[in-house]
């Protein structure tokens, strides 16, 4: 249980959905709920499907669209320019910012284990680009493992000990030795919807 934005919100693990979501109703009444890749789940009887597309990438898709009439989607990882060109179509933008400044003496590199960490590197070379020009011809490394990769003592202390702008995103963060988070710029996402009440717009 937690809360968000005053809505009261019950999370639940388990590899039988219906079983999970009877156990969530024996204790609590439960208005709406969302699974996550619930797609796939065709036993279960839904009110409509969301699929998040990724518009950057082209190619094979995981999904398909299967009932057609109950899907709505989002395109996701889209960039101003894609929305002035799709404004009717149902889009998540990300903006990304550091909390830390960048040494503009040093140079930058990225130290991350998530799934899409081409986006990520395109965002902070994006941010370099737009506020940091004194870094804009200096070398980017990229240090890059699998998603939700572990990280050990080993991996964290070489790249620590470089003495550069290290970024990190906050899912690493949480996957990093607790002694060495201070040597880490964090990353952090917010969500820029259109439209606005995206959201609001897909409960009603």
């Amino acid at each position: 249980n937690f809360q968000a934005n005053s809505i009261e919100v019950s999370f639940g693990v388990y590899h039988d959905r219906y079983s999970a979501a009877q156990k969530i109703l024996e204790q609590e009444q439960i208005d709406i709920f969302i699974l996550d890749d619930g797609k796939q789940h065709l036993k279960l009887e839904k009110d409509f499907d969301l699929t998040l597309i990724n518009a950057s990438e082209t190619g094979f898709y995981r999904e398909f669209d299967w009932n057609s009439d109950h899907c709505i989607k989002i395109y996701t990882k889209v960039d101003e320019a894609w929305q002035k060109q799709n404004p009717e179509k149902f889009s998540i933008r990300f903006n990304l910012s550091l909390n830390k400044i960048l040494d503009t003496t040093k140079v930058v590199g990225v130290f991350t284990g998530i799934a899409d960490h081409k986006s990520l590197i395109k965002m902070i070379k994006n941010l370099i680009q737009e506020k940091y020009p004194g870094l804009i011809n200096k070398p980017l490394t990229e240090w890059v493992f699998p998603d939700h990769h572990f990280f050990d003592l080993d991996e964290v202390t070489e790249v620590s000990s470089l003495g550069i702008n290290l970024i990190t995103t906050r899912k690493d963060l949480a996957r990093i030795p607790k002694g060495f988070h201070d040597k880490f710029i964090v990353a952090d996402l917010s969500l820029e919807t259109n439209p606005e009440n995206l959201f609001d717009r897909i409960l009603g």
